[in-house]
């Protein structure tokens, strides 16, 4: 007797789409980002033409770095990560220090890993399917001061590049999602900000 090659076919998408169902945003081929603003050239405000024609965009009065070290924690997967650690009231004093921008293997956490192919793990689950074991995990926050001559202004966050998915939270309120390695992404955060001290 035959088995019914419609049920076998059933079965098999089943068996595919199912993970989708409990995926991490970082499983799902469905979701890179989540309110991010859209990509566009690169642009910096001035105070006046002179300024804007010179174009050294770190001398503006509207450009804030928060380069510099931030309170870091790792952790080999997600499952460890430290949950609730975006909370203001959060204690993150026994953390790292960490310099932003930097590589954390290269600053001691994990292991160095350099490939042009294939994966950068060695276990190899199934598409979109990642190592739950190893996947480590890097937190980082620090606070930061907004000038008082943003005030009632727009407020862009940038990140250069990220390796390879990440949440931002603002004051303890999650902004959005990212991913792809080392691509730029940008939030408006003007709405998550307060007077005096932040944090990211």
């Amino acid at each position: 007797m035959k088995p019914d090659l419609k049920l076998l076919i059933s079965l098999t998408l089943l068996i595919s789409i199912a993970p989708l169902a409990w995926a991490t945003d970082w499983e799902n081929p469905a979701v890179f980002d989540r309110n991010k603003t859209p990509p566009h050239a690169t642009m910096m405000p001035y105070p006046d033409v002179a300024a804007a024609l010179q174009n050294h965009r770190t001398e503006s009065p509207f450009y804030k770095t928060l380069s510099g070290i931030w309170k870091f924690n790792w952790v080999r997967s997600p499952d460890q990560r430290p949950e609730g650690f975006q909370k203001d009231d959060f204690n993150v004093a026994d953390w790292d220090d960490i310099p932003v921008p930097a590589n954390w293997e290269m600053e001691g956490s994990g292991i160095p890993i350099y490939v042009n192919q294939p994966y950068a793990w060695t276990r190899h689950p199934e598409p979109p399917l990642v190592d739950h074991q190893w996947n480590p995990v890097g937190s980082y926050k620090r606070t930061f001061r907004v000038p008082r001559e943003w005030k009632n202004r727009r407020v862009l966050i940038h990140f250069g590049a990220v390796k390879s998915a990440f949440y931002l939270w603002i004051n303890g309120k999650q902004v959005g999602y990212s991913q792809g390695a080392k691509t730029p992404a940008e939030w408006d955060i003007t709405e998550y900000l307060v007077p005096g001290e932040n944090t990211v």
